[in-house]
């Protein structure tokens, strides 16, 4: 295994100012991992740690995200329904 220190998009608000720092993170993952992830941002034309944030990034952001655009559509559609039947 060998470890891998990335910059993560996991911010604490600065109080004062509302800006987001950057806090590290290491990790160990196998090395033919690794071997793939290097491969995939070369492809990408982006380093091996904006793939990692891109990819903590898209964890938390989502199914919330497709549960409100879900619910939003269930909601407008429900509307025109209920307007329709008045």
């Amino acid at each position: 295994m060998r470890e891998v220190i990335a910059s993560t998009n996991l911010p604490s608000v600065k109080t004062a100012l509302g800006e987001a720092d950057m806090a590290d993170i290491t990790i160990s993952i196998p090395e033919e991992k690794l071997a793939k992830l290097r491969e995939k941002a070369s492809a990408c034309g982006v380093s091996a740690e904006e793939i990692v944030r891109a990819g903590i990034d898209r964890l938390f952001e989502g199914p919330e995200e497709d549960f409100e655009r879900a619910a939003t559509y269930v909601l407008k559609k429900n509307e025109e329904l209920y307007r329709r039947l008045a």
